[in-house]
């Protein structure tokens, strides 16, 4: 959806707030989201006034968490729309953050109202998931330890409104958005399921960008100003009435110079050991921060020396840590210990030929970045420090092709280590179907190294293993599923006819039986498939697996494999046959 034109007060309008009745409907959503949050069980105290005189220096973890929702009354009686505990991970998982789970997400939604997850929340007792449907908005809510989700709030009450952003601090969940007239609206609930809608006017006269809960029990939202010519930072105490901030310096009148003129926003905000942090663009400066010890007055920070797209901000255990891209091909970095003094991340292989577009600090202070590579697939960082950044491995999959399309954004989220949960979860929506959680939480999936060699060329693949559980009734007990992708020279990205993840990649998948025997072969390439069996197949078609070769580690030659025709689903003998090697090597 396009961005909301700046926002007015609406008119003479007054609504008082009322009650809305729930109504859940059901979605067919195995789903999950990144959530940029950390819960605790303590029962908050109220919020309190805003010091005029500068507090010592605010941290994330100074004040309690609020109090985590709980279903009643009409919530009660739909305990699938309410937010569940997270699940468990996997024993013997690595850390989080470092591999992932791709989770395909299936919705089916007839009067049009199945979002495009691009936001998501962690509220104590489960997760809210929210995003553009092709009516409005709609938010869903986690259900059966998120393999499921529901739709919350009443039929249509989004339609016609842009959700832009959720926060979670002591008044209860607030939800911000715009409808179509760019006038910001504003909804909240105590439970993620009923949600009340606010009055017409919030105070809000502009166009929001992020919203955040502060550690002092408030909201605070910020973008740009009515007439678009300052940058803005709104405050709530309730999340309905919002008040403006002192006016900020370095973008008053700055939108009128020049014919280039840059319309300033503040795009990210954040909250750390040396208070809160905003990072936002003006004309005529570029990249510019405003920071505050208090969260009342705000010192700008002009950061013309910060090249390329900042689009990532977290607090860190150093102070803070920006990521996005360096705009000529690659993603970047930044550490600041105050938020005004940025240093940007030495070059390194890592990232190369890729982009930043979210990170996360741990509850240990490990830093994650998600991201995609140059094309368009999730790729995912570490780091303990900002400067320094390790590449994740591809991330897992225990379906049987990758879903199709492009990353074009990433939220991301945790749960900051649930009292039902021995690691922290973090999850990450991809808009559209993509949804990826880290630790995985499907049993059996593990890494896998491939070596693929075809018509004497030989390259390097990645993918995952999959073993027998009760969802793959297809790989016998003790056997293996191996899905693997690689890139030859030459590739352009063009997608296979047959539905794969839309990045021209090609890719095989294996079935080895317990013993070693092969029991099913597929090649994939832009051009078509290739299928063969461990049964009968055609005259001149070879799968041989090598002596001592088994589920976890093993090789096989294969040849005489005829290419699909994509228009009749079968061989086409008159095209060509492939032949070549795979040896692999699972949980590597």
């Amino acid at each position: 959806m396009s961005e909301p034109r700046p926002a007015t007060e609406a008119g003479s309008e007054t609504r008082c707030p009322r009650q809305l009745p729930v109504t859940t409907r059901r979605l067919a959503i195995p789903v999950i989201v990144f959530v940029l949050a950390a819960c605790s069980a303590t029962a908050p105290a109220s919020p309190q006034p805003l010091s005029t005189s500068a507090p010592a220096a605010a941290t994330a973890t100074s004040d309690p968490a609020p109090t985590a929702p709980s279903a009643t009354g009409a919530a009660a009686s739909a305990p699938a729309a309410t937010p569940a505990a997270t699940p468990v991970p996997a024993p013997g998982m690595t850390l989080p953050g470092v591999e992932w789970e791709l989770r395909d997400v299936w919705m089916e939604n007839p009067d049009g109202r199945a979002p495009s997850l691009e936001g998501a929340l962690f509220i104590g007792s489960g997760f809210l998931a929210w995003g553009p449907t092709a009516l409005g908005s709609a938010i869903v809510a986690s259900s059966n330890g998120l393999a499921g989700w529901s739709q919350v709030g009443t039929d249509g009450q989004f339609d016609g409104m842009r959700i832009i952003g959720m926060a979670w601090a002591h008044a209860g969940i607030v939800a911000l958005g715009a409808d179509r007239a760019g006038i910001v609206r504003v909804w909240r609930s105590t439970d993620g399921v009923d949600w009340e809608a606010g009055p017409g006017r919030t105070g809000i006269g502009g166009t929001v960008g992020p919203l955040i809960s502060t550690a002092g029990g408030t909201y605070l939202a910020a973008g740009t100003a009515k007439g678009g010519c300052d940058v803005a930072i709104w405050t709530s105490f309730d999340g309905f009435a919002w008040s403006p901030s002192e006016p900020l310096a370095g973008a008053h009148g700055a939108c009128t110079a020049g014919a280039a003129a840059v319309v300033p926003a503040i795009s990210l905000v954040t909250e750390g050991r040396a208070g809160l942090v905003a990072f936002g663009s003006v004309t005529g400066v570029g990249n510019a921060t405003w920071t505050s010890a208090d969260r009342i007055h705000w010192t700008f920070h002009p950061q013309p020396s910060i090249g390329g797209h900042v689009v990532g901000l977290t607090a860190s255990s150093g102070g803070y840590v920006g990521v996005g891209n360096t705009g000529n091909g690659g993603a970047a970095a930044w550490t600041s210990p105050d938020g005004a003094t940025w240093i940007p991340a030495p070059d390194q292989p890592s990232l190369h030929g890729t982009t930043m577009m979210e990170v996360h600090t741990l509850a240990d202070g490990t830093l994650v970045a998600v991201g995609t590579d140059a094309a368009g697939v999730f790729t995912t960082w570490t780091s303990a420090d900002g400067s320094t950044w390790t590449r994740g491995p591809a991330a897992l999959y225990d379906g049987g092709w990758l879903p199709s399309g492009r990353v074009a954004r990433l939220a991301v989220a945790t749960d900051g280590g649930a009292a039902t949960n021995q690691q922290e979860t973090l999850i990450a929506a991809g808009g559209g179907s993509r949804i990826w959680v880290s630790p995985p939480i499907t049993t059996g999936l593990q890494s896998v190294t491939l070596t693929i060699d075809v018509a004497g060329a030989s390259f390097a693949g990645v993918g995952r293993c999959h073993g027998a559980n009760a969802a793959t009734n297809d790989i016998p007990a003790g056997g293996v599923d191996v899905l693997g992708r690689w890139v030859e020279p030459g590739d352009t990205g063009q997608s296979s006819p047959w539905a794969t993840d839309g990045g021209g990649a090609r890719r095989i998948d294996l079935t080895v039986g317990p013993d070693g025997r092969v029991l099913k072969f597929t090649y994939e390439d832009p051009v078509g498939r290739a299928f063969a069996s461990g049964a009968a197949n055609a005259a001149g078609v070879l799968l041989t697996a090598a002596p001592g070769s088994g589920p976890s580690t093993g090789s096989i030659t294969f040849s005489g494999v005829a290419m699909m025709d994509p228009a009749i689903g079968a061989p086409d003998l008159g095209s060509r046959a492939i032949s070549g090697s795979l040896t692999w090597t699972c949980g590597s």
